[in-house]
């Protein structure tokens, strides 16, 4: 597989970002115990479905450095996961992600960072109840050069690497290099508008040659992007491009096809903000019926600050996924409705406790892949010194 270097990237702003002082470094550690009940714990028809309830114990920070025009920002969490009937799925989970975010003159900024996550894969398309953790390392740079008052060129690189621990999904173990490269418009205060390509190369490792599936592939998309301010309570985002996949193995398994996301954010007052989304991907499939899957739908938030001690955060989604091929439309479409909500109550300045519910319906063509499950828990939060955004 070809792999695109971050050397060249990282050194510029490694040898240039010299300290000239340090100020405070924050730190914002808590813990957090919580309970959650599921009705369906392995997302499964009506006929099979088992539910379950879960503890789980977290501890985490959040820290801020700030050194001269730079920062240091860093993430970290680790839960503990205890079920009362399936035992068998009783694990930990970590996330973490570190960011040396710099500014080089007027002229240069950006970010170096690095994402590592554990966690246990979803069962709604899958066959079994064998738990599978997954685990993700992601580096990546992300950097911004201003080339006049009111244009800038954007570039990003990573590389994602993706290991499952169950020895029946290693075949899905995916390596991706990935780049972008964007000019921008920045002539209208608090807006950006522009057009680039994005490039990811991605193999499978766990592969033969002669697999069923594609063992590498190269995913290009040109893509406009904007990020718009149409007023001082409304604003438009969105990126449009049209994806292109070459799979290794034949064109078979190519696709093609328009994609993106556009979102409308009103602020309805200073406690209340909606947003309407409206998305389009196309995704690859390891399916010997289909190649492609179409996802298409929208959803509606709504972020209400009530007071400080008193937040409440809602979603309602609706998707539609259509697995395809290159000739005809396959025999699955599934149609997904999820809700989603989040109760926050700070009693004080430390201390919150966290009420959360959700729905999902699954409603597929194929028999047996319908399914609807609900959960709802509770949780207590002790931060010792929380960002000032939650003072």
């Amino acid at each position: 597989m070809r792999r695109i270097s971050l050397c060249c990237a990282l050194l510029p702003a490694i040898a240039c970002t010299t300290p000239a002082f340090a100020g405070a470094l924050r730190l914002s550690p808590f813990v957090e115990y919580g309970t959650e009940y599921n009705s369906n714990q392995f997302s499964e028809p009506e006929s099979n479905r088992r539910s379950d309830s879960v503890q789980r114990a977290t501890i985490g920070t959040l820290a801020s450095w700030p050194v001269s025009r730079q920062r240091l920002v860093v993430s970290a969490q680790a839960t503990r996961y205890r079920y009362s009937r399936f035992d068998m799925l009783d694990h930990s989970e970590y996330s973490g992600r570190g960011a040396w975010e710099f500014q080089l003159g007027p002229l240069v900024f950006g970010s170096l960072s690095y994402r590592q996550a554990r966690y246990l894969q979803e069962f709604d398309n899958r066959d079994d109840r064998q738990p599978d953790f997954i685990r993700e390392q992601e580096p990546q740079v992300d950097a911004y050069v201003a080339v006049s008052p009111d244009w800038r060129v954007h570039t990003t690189a990573g590389y994602l690497r993706l290991d499952h621990g169950l020895d029946s999904q290693r075949r899905f173990d995916r390596r991706e290099t990935s780049a972008t490269l964007a000019a921008e418009y920045t002539g209208k205060p608090g807006s950006v508008i522009g057009a680039g390509a994005e490039v990811i190369d991605g193999e499978y490792p766990g592969r033969e040659s002669d697999d069923l599936f594609s063992r590498t592939f190269v995913q290009k998309t040109p893509f406009l992007r904007l990020d718009w301010k149409y007023s001082g309570v409304s604003r438009v985002q969105g990126r449009i491009g049209y994806t292109e996949r070459d799979n290794s193995g034949g064109s078979d398994r190519d696709f093609t096809g328009t994609t993106g996301r556009i979102a409308y954010v009103r602020t309805l007052s200073a406690k209340t903000r909606v947003t309407v989304e409206f998305s389009r991907e196309i995704f690859s499939v390891d399916d010997v019926d289909a190649n492609f899957v179409r996802d298409t739908g929208g959803q509606i938030s709504l972020a209400w600050n009530y007071s400080p001690k008193l937040e409440l955060a809602a979603s309602a989604a609706h998707r539609e996924q259509d697995y395809q091929t290159l000739t005809r439309a396959a025999s699955r479409l599934d149609k997904v409705n999820r809700f989603q909500g989040e109760l926050t109550y700070r009693p004080t300045r430390n201390l919150a406790v966290v009420f959360n519910g959700g729905i999902v319906d699954r409603n597929s063509a194929i028999p047996g892949e319908s399914y609807d499950q609900w959960v709802g828990g509770i949780a207590l939060r002790v931060t010792l010194d929380p960002p000032p955004d939650q003072n």
